[in-house]
């Protein structure tokens, strides 16, 4: 009895924790490109209060003040409002890709929709959103060996709300210059 149960339990757990990813890849003599859809684990843990007064106590931890202390003893947080559970939600993203080039410049750009990512709001209760993430970049190699690599990449958060730190557009700008001389 007790040894099954653990067994069926421990598949179970490992069952939740998989990961799934199918992809669809074509190449032609001009272009690359793929359509894509996964099934992961948010790489970034939330914390998820069990009770609304939970969300002092997050307040409380991650924007530490005496204020914050006193909101915090001010709700009287017990039992379960003092627990917290660390998760890892699941996201799924439908997205494509593609590459190509232009003479001797690498033209790629890749966007993908992720649904049910996780967020806190401004009185830090944990929401899902869903997003929107693009990117394109370009990169050549010069006739003196000097390479470079310039992205750009936006996210939208859709039916955006006030969230705590994330807001409903954000946008990046990477740049890489590199050059081998031995």
């Amino acid at each position: 009895g007790i040894q099954t149960e653990n067994k069926d339990a421990h598949t179970q757990r490992a069952f939740n924790n998989g990961e799934l990813g199918l992809r669809f890849q074509r190449h032609t003599d001009k272009y690359d490109y793929s359509f894509y859809y996964m099934n992961i684990h948010s790489r970034i843990p939330v914390l998820r209060e069990k009770t609304p007064k939970g969300n002092a106590l997050k307040k409380f931890l991650y924007l530490s003040s005496l204020g914050n202390l006193a909101d915090l003893m001010a709700v009287g947080p017990q039992g379960d409002d003092l627990i917290l559970e660390r998760e890892h939600p699941r996201v799924n993203i439908i997205g494509g890709d593609f590459e190509t080039t232009a003479g001797s410049y690498g033209i790629r750009g890749e966007g993908g929709l992720f649904l049910g990512m996780p967020y806190l709001r401004e009185d830090f209760s944990y929401v899902k959103k869903d997003n929107i993430i693009a990117g394109v970049g370009l990169d050549h190699t010069t006739s003196c060996g000097f390479y470079y690599n310039i992205q750009f990449i936006e996210m939208i958060v859709l039916n955006y709300k006030p969230l705590f730190v994330q807001e409903e557009y954000s946008h990046q700008l990477t740049a890489k210059l590199k050059k081998d001389f031995l």
